[in-house]
């Protein structure tokens, strides 16, 4: 989870870097005047210390998918700031050459440093690229088989394992890549739709970017930055199923389309019960299952130290909330485990058949998951030499 956590700092950052160039502006002319450096000078230390703080957790996190999502995000930032701030061309034409130039080095020395980058991030084996490159490549063979409206969204944990030239160790849920398990979801017709959607938003944020004052470009172009990177981080992760980064997107995502950026200011809102309701529902319904997920692993971590059968009801109770393989095969092996040690032949007996009943149920669900394959047979076995 600290993987995720990562881009979750990075997005934060961006945040308070726009905020602290923002709130200098703000705060310069009120120094000035009215002599307040001392506030001043304290609110800005408060912000870059924040935003030097949450960079260097997204760097010790060691996830690369989170470091990459900082660094995008802040050559963003500058890109960004140099499009929209000077008001020559040719030094406005100049600092983005310059940028470019910067990011073209950094992405030379990242290239040719990548052994050095993956054993910092305690990745020396090389074995989350194959593995992420064996899931793509499945994805756009399931996608050759349903290209216009794709397999539905949702449906990829259940039809992934079918296309999979091997199996992993443990159950995919996710595609490690938001952006092609969204594809892969809608098909290249509804891939068409995002994509107009998002040429339109981006269109439309650089036309409304050169209207605005000074004040509010400098925070616009830090919330386009986080839009920016957390799009770049989903290419390589599932942040936007991470429900603290996906909400704090669609949040960034609301305030970038709100209306004080157009106007002066924003006297009231409006929002009417119905609405409250279905925004009430929608955000009861988003932390539903992350919760019962979040709960079953907590169940599946604390029943890993306990006996025998306090860590069979653990492992139900974390079944009973979240029912994937994955828990399936601890609360079988537990149950196999706990045969093993019976003190009776018919305890024993009872032991074994309840695990031979949840490895059969879920192989019916996911008949090509290795390790319950593997445990069901071991039980077949048994059960052949107890009759």
């Amino acid at each position: 989870m600290l993987f995720h956590a990562s881009v979750f700092f990075s997005l934060n950052a961006l945040i308070a870097l726009g905020l602290f160039f923002t709130k200098g502006l703000e705060s310069a002319r009120r120094v000035i005047s009215s002599r307040s450096r001392r506030n001043f000078i304290l609110q800005q230390v408060c912000l870059a210390t924040i935003f030097i703080a949450l960079a260097v957790a997204t760097i010790m996190t060691r996830s690369r998918g989170g470091m990459l999502s900082l660094l995008i995000g802040l050559f963003s930032y500058s890109f960004l700031y140099f499009y929209a701030i000077p008001r020559q061309f040719k030094k406005r034409l100049k600092n983005i050459f310059l940028t470019l130039v910067v990011l073209i080095l950094t992405t030379g020395w990242i290239a040719t440093h990548t052994q050095d980058i993956n054993a910092f991030s305690q990745r020396g084996t090389g074995s989350s690229e194959q593995t992420r490159r064996m899931l793509y490549a499945t994805a756009f063979n399931m996608l050759k088989d349903y290209p216009v409206w794709g397999i539905g969204i949702g449906a990829m944990p259940v039809a992934l394992p079918a296309y999979m030239p091997y199996m992993l160790d443990s159950y995919v849920e996710r595609l490690h890549n938001d952006w092609l398990e969204m594809l892969l979801g809608v098909g290249y017709l509804g891939a068409c739709f995002v994509l107009f959607g998002l040429g339109w938003f981006c269109w439309r944020a650089l036309r409304l970017l050169k209207r605005l004052e000074l004040r509010k470009q400098l925070l616009f172009i830090s919330l386009l930055s986080v839009l920016v990177a957390m799009s770049v981080g989903s290419l390589v992760d599932f942040h936007f199923f991470i429900p603290a980064n996906a909400l704090l997107f669609f949040m960034v995502l609301g305030i970038t389309a709100a209306p004080s950026y157009a106007a002066g200011h924003v006297h009231q809102i409006e929002v009417n019960g119905l609405i409250k309701f279905f925004i009430v529902s929608l955000l009861m319904l988003s932390l539903y299952i992350p919760t019962k997920k979040t709960l079953a692993w907590r169940l599946g971590i604390f029943g890993s130290g306990l006996k025998h059968e306090a860590k069979s009801a653990c492992y139900a109770k974390a079944l009973g909330l979240y029912p994937s393989p994955r828990y399936a095969l601890r609360l079988a092996a537990s149950y196999w485990n706990a045969a093993l040690h019976a003190s009776s032949p018919q305890e024993q007996k009872n032991l074994i058949k309840k695990a031979h009943a949840i490895t059969l149920m879920y192989l019916q669900l996911y008949p090509r998951d290795k390790e319950l394959s593997y445990l069901y047979v071991r039980i077949q076995k048994k059960m052949g030499k107890q009759i």
